[in-house]
């Protein structure tokens, strides 16, 4: 198991250990201890990666505890926006029948504050969901990078955020080309956590070199 990260560069290694060993509990070495205030984080984290094709399992779903968030009709097993959408512009008589349950209008964009049909789910959704969202969001978003190549993803470049003496903003990249960007933030005991994630390619497009199937 690494240990806690004292430069952003060593918070790579604590995203292989997750990934490559599937360890659900690690995440939470690498993010924030307290949320208030990253509902917006866990936000992005889900619409990104519907965006991007990334989905959870449903033994995943059950994991991170966010099954209520499932029926409520934000989160579905095995789909992602994308995917629905793709298939809502195609043929009705070919559509799939694991996207015929999703509301595309609420499927990986969980709820706002300021629509009041919304009230309820939200105040689960950041309150005593919010653990499950952003680590569960966190984790689908590191699915963007196929297994077999995560040894050959390294720190391409660090810098510092405007404005920010906290942050910094780490890039990583894959045989030399820029892949995923990311803000790590220095906490009190001066090691790093992460809080976002942006990806700089389609992980389709790693995917298509990689053994690994596409989740």
């Amino acid at each position: 198991m690494p240990p806690p990260a004292r430069e952003p560069s060593e918070l790579l290694a604590h995203l292989r250990y997750i990934a490559l060993r599937k360890s659900l509990d690690h995440i939470q070495a690498v993010t924030p201890a307290e949320l208030t205030g990253f509902y917006g984080n866990a936000w992005w984290f889900h619409n990104h990666a519907g965006q991007i094709d990334l989905v959870l399992t449903q033994d995943e779903i059950k994991a991170f505890g966010v099954e209520d968030v499932e029926r409520r009709g934000y989160l579905a097993s095995g789909v992602s926006k994308a995917r629905l959408n793709a298939a809502l512009k195609g043929d009705p008589l070919l559509f799939p029948e694991e996207l015929k349950g999703p509301d595309p209008t609420k499927l990986d964009n969980l709820p706002g504050n300021k629509d009041p049909g919304q009230r309820e789910d939200y105040l689960a959704a950041s309150g005593p969901l919010l653990r499950g969202l952003f680590d569960s969001g966190f984790y689908r978003l590191l699915k963007g990078i196929p297994r077999d190549l995560w040894d050959e993803v390294e720190v391409i470049e660090i810098r510092k955020m405007s404005g920010n003496d906290l942050d910094r903003l780490v890039i990583l990249g894959f045989r030399g080309n820029p892949i995923l960007e990311m803000t790590a933030r220095r906490k009190a005991d001066l090691t790093y956590v992460l809080i976002y994630f942006h990806y700089l390619v389609y992980p389709k497009r790693l995917y298509s070199l990689s053994s690994t199937p596409t989740p």
